[in-house]
């Protein structure tokens, strides 16, 4: 199975007793289509602190998505639990989180051009999408993204699709 890579950069503001506290433990999802058993996720486990930067980072196919969904509610998971916040968002007797607009998925495929790198795809974000640098030239706000990629040690994708 491919994995994925977790990697979480501290904020400044981390820790700080606002909400956005994730907890993962152990988590694990497999699809059983027609009976055949797929391990999407297995036995994730992560703490992201309210006000972190977390990349999860992958290949095609490593559970990245999966696992993204069971936090947002839209897939059960199989094993393991998931909160936010202390309270807990699906595990053994809750397999299902509910869904809520505490939690937002923004799907990729309507926000990555497939024929540019990272740092080109970043590059031509529109400025009023990162409301602190929109007066900035794009340049700049693009080295500074990298810069956070850099911080969550995913800097290496930056040439990649």
């Amino acid at each position: 199975m491919n994995t994925a890579s977790v990697q979480a950069a501290p904020n400044s503001s981390a820790g700080t007793g606002t909400k956005g506290a994730i907890s993962i433990r152990n988590v694990t999802k497999i699809y059983d289509p027609g009976g055949v058993n797929v391990l999407a996720v297995e036995d994730c486990s992560i703490e992201i602190a309210p006000g972190e930067v977390c990349m999860i980072v992958g290949p095609s196919g490593c559970g990245k998505t999966t696992l993204l969904n069971a936090i947002a509610g839209f897939h059960s998971i199989t094993s393991g639990q998931i909160d936010l916040d202390g309270q807990i968002l699906c595990g053994p007797t809750k397999p299902l989180a509910d869904q809520g607009a505490d939690r937002v998925v923004v799907f990729q495929n309507g926000a990555l051009f497939p024929w540019k790198t990272l740092a080109g795809t970043i590059g031509c974000c529109p400025p009023k999408s990162f409301a602190c640098w929109w007066r900035k030239p794009r340049r700049q706000y693009t080295k500074k993204l990298l810069k956070l990629l850099k911080r969550a040690n995913a800097s290496l994708h930056k040439s990649r699709f």
